[in-house]
């Protein structure tokens, strides 16, 4: 939640917003996955989950692979786009 001049606004999304070709939602939606993966950076638990990206793997590479994964989870797409990062940075690369 940010607020501007006494205006509060708070950004949510659904997984399905990553889905989107452009716009505000998509970058939202690329934002949260960005503050997700830095979260759980070096594998650190974030919530219930806990993944081990490679160090070799950039921010763009690893949200472009957590857009794949909310594309063959259909189940998942009308969750919050934070959980969802979560569990599939944590299937993409669980840890040892």
């Amino acid at each position: 939640m940010a607020q501007d001049g006494g205006a509060t606004f708070t950004f949510t999304g659904t997984a399905k917003d990553c889905l989107l070709k452009d716009g505000a939602a998509k970058d939202v939606c690329i934002s949260m996955i960005h503050s997700v993966r830095a979260a759980m950076k070096g594998g650190r638990s974030y919530g219930d989950f806990r993944a081990c990206s490679p160090n070799d793997i950039g921010d763009m590479e690893d949200t472009q692979a957590v857009i794949e994964w909310i594309r063959r989870h259909p189940e998942r797409q009308d969750k919050d786009v934070n959980a969802v990062a979560r569990e599939a940075l944590s299937d993409l690369y669980p840890c040892s």
